[in-house]
């Protein structure tokens, strides 16, 4: 007898026109997840060079697209004269690539240019639009740790 009621009836409607809103909402979310999350996280547009106290970086530029075969190009200056490269996957922090490259500096605290060829050809987890990281670093000899960071955010685009 409740259910025939005309005010019953309203907002059970009501009720139902709430949960199918919050549905639609919620699929939306979860379709466009991945695109928002890639917008938010994503770092202003920085002009190139892209450098840190020892390190300039000329290409990739930041938010650039690099394909399967790519080159890195800049100048560093460091006690090795050499620059550590690693290319990642920001948001799963799975390392693609770890390889160095050593600069045409004649003598160590100089600046010499220095260019890598990277590949990332036949890595499957690589998917067209992915986010990657590219860094170029040093290690301090004393510790070994990190040291004159460069980031550059690309965006993952093959080549046909």
């Amino acid at each position: 007898m409740l259910e025939n009621h005309p005010h019953h009836q309203r907002k059970v409607r009501l009720a139902t026109i709430i949960l199918l809103t919050c549905l639609v909402f919620f699929s939306l979310y979860l379709i466009l997840q991945p695109h928002l999350r890639s917008a938010v996280t994503k770092p202003a547009p920085t002009p190139s060079p892209v450098s840190s106290q020892n390190i300039m970086i000329f290409s990739p530029s930041v938010n650039g697209r690099v394909s399967q075969d790519f080159s890195i190009r800049g100048k560093a200056r460091g006690e090795k004269n050499m620059v550590l490269i690693r290319v990642s996957q920001p948001f799963t922090k799975k390392i693609l690539v770890f390889e160095y490259a050593t600069t045409t500096a004649t003598q160590a605290g100089v600046f010499g240019d220095f260019a890598h060829s990277v590949h990332l050809t036949g890595n499957r987890t690589i998917k067209p639009g992915d986010d990657l990281l590219v860094e170029v670093f040093q290690e301090d000899i004393r510790n070994g740790r990190e040291v004159s960071t460069v980031s550059i955010p690309v965006q993952f685009t093959p080549s046909q």
